[in-house]
């Protein structure tokens, strides 16, 4: 899990830095999208979250963010396994056991298929 962590901060920091260059660099000239929004919030808010880092509080609600949006998409689906049982989910007290045999399911949308269009 600290591995997984670490992966995405590097990325989230990644696009932080990335969305910095593009304002200093003018390429940015209204908010684009969440990032620039937070940026903007913290910038002119900075006073809001005294002894805060902002790009920690910037990284953090952007995962969260992309945290709930994943979520928000898979719940659009019905997920069933190929063998039409059900899905294991269980684990050990306190622990994640990593699976014998890997995970197979299929994807169905809930809403109607005219809908996807």
């Amino acid at each position: 899990m600290k591995k997984t962590v670490k992966k995405l901060d590097i990325v989230v920091q990644g696009w932080l830095e990335e969305q910095k260059k593009k304002r200093a660099s003018g390429e940015v000239i209204d908010d684009e999208d969440f990032m620039d929004v937070m940026l903007t919030i913290l910038q002119d808010e900075a006073q809001l979250f005294p002894g805060s880092d902002v790009d920690t509080i910037n990284k953090a609600t952007c995962l969260v963010f992309m945290q709930h949006k994943l979520a928000s998409l898979l719940h659009g689906f019905d997920l069933e396994t190929t063998s039409d049982g059900p899905i294991d989910t269980s684990e050990g007290v306190g622990l994640t056991y990593v699976k014998a045999s890997p995970l197979e399911f299929f994807l169905s949308p809930r809403l109607s298929p005219s809908l996807y269009g």
